[in-house]
């Protein structure tokens, strides 16, 4: 039997399993159509994050991937959708996965290493179909464009989203120099220095991963336009909020148009991020009245500081290991050292 009749009775075996009437087709079933009319935000990871005021989304409908739970220790939300679907990334970070799923209403996997996964009732597989670019309009089929946001969206539109927000989906990958390569395009990360995600421990030590060359890049803008053609014979809104950034297949849209709140409701969401206990008017106050760090040093050591945006996004890459950093908020950060957290709560923040 050659190659192509292989794929072809892989495909019709796929196809078969895939539209049986099991579980999980069954779960992908009630999905269909299930948010029509509403708008998601469509979390990536990239750097922008950092700037970006993420608390603004706690009654939003989110869709996160992969690693995204390191940030949930500066958030006053979890993700409603969950994914990972990369065939590196999901087997290496399984355990870290399953310790999370309470936390979302779905969570979507490759097939291919579900067996990783918990059983949930919140758990759902995906198949992958070989054929670039494509893109499913029946889910649990799904086309892979190089990122898994690709698959994202065609998950978001299957179930009947009228308006797609991106956030953190940048694309202004760089070559991970420090990491080693293992195979192909495949790499294991030497260092906590990951410099194409909002935190350096993303794919930080020991992580394996694809080292993202420009043919990937290349290709993930070809998924993102063959996305963007699918969105306008759907009718479907996608937008790009993100900050800075090299993806322009999408309209361009300002983060903070978005919402309207007022500044009392947007010092509640910031303040709920540190924590539930904090009041939203001692910590507008604490950064009223905290002067503003002009350098940051390694071996700073003080329970607190305060920094503008620019100081802030190159310290969160110097102290995240000692440092929570919560912001921005009024072009400011808060970085509050972790063994000191409960302390700067009780004694100034509650």
């Amino acid at each position: 039997m050659n190659f192509i009749t292989r794929q072809i009775f892989k495909s019709i075996n796929v196809f078969k399993s895939v539209f049986s009437l099991d579980t999980n087709t069954q779960k992908w079933n009630l999905l269909k159509d299930k948010y029509k009319g509403k708008r998601v935000f469509l979390i990536g990871n990239g750097p922008s994050l950092n700037e970006t005021p993420l608390y603004l989304l706690e009654n939003e409908y989110t869709l996160c991937f992969n690693r995204f739970h390191l940030l949930y220790e500066r958030l006053n939300w979890k993700p409603y959708f969950y994914m990972c679907i990369d065939p590196e990334v999901l087997p290496d970070i399984a355990d870290e996965i399953n310790a999370n799923l309470n936390n979302y209403h779905y969570a979507f996997f490759h097939a291919l290493h579900s067996s990783k996964i918990e059983d949930r009732e919140n758990v759902l597989k995906m198949h992958h179909v070989i054929q670039v670019p494509y893109f499913s309009k029946r889910l649990p089929l799904f086309g892979s464009g190089g990122t898994v946001a690709y698959a994202g969206l065609q998950m978001l539109f299957y179930m009947g989203f009228s308006e797609v927000i991106l956030a953190g989906v940048d694309q202004n990958y760089v070559i991970h120099q420090t990491a080693k390569k293992t195979s192909g395009i495949r790499i294991e990360s030497q260092q906590d220095d990951d410099p194409n995600h909002f935190d350096p421990r993303y794919f930080g030590k020991g992580r394996r991963y694809h080292q993202p060359v420009p043919a990937t890049q290349v290709r993930m803008i070809r998924a993102f336009t063959k996305a963007k053609q699918v969105a306008g014979y759907l009718g479907i809104k996608v937008k790009n909020a993100g900050i800075g950034g090299k993806l322009e297949v999408f309209e361009r849209v300002n983060f903070n148009a978005l919402f309207h709140y007022t500044t009392e409701q947007v010092y509640k969401l910031y303040a709920k991020s540190i924590s539930i206990e904090c009041s939203w008017q001692k910590v507008k106050l604490l950064l009223e009245n905290t002067p503003k760090a002009t350098m940051v040093s390694e071996d700073i050591s003080c329970d607190y500081f305060v920094t503008d945006k620019a100081i802030g996004l190159g310290t969160i890459q110097k102290l995240i290991l000692v440092y929570i950093p919560y912001g921005p908020i009024d072009e400011k950060y808060l970085f509050i050292k972790r063994s000191a957290k409960r302390k700067v709560i009780d004694n100034l923040l509650t």
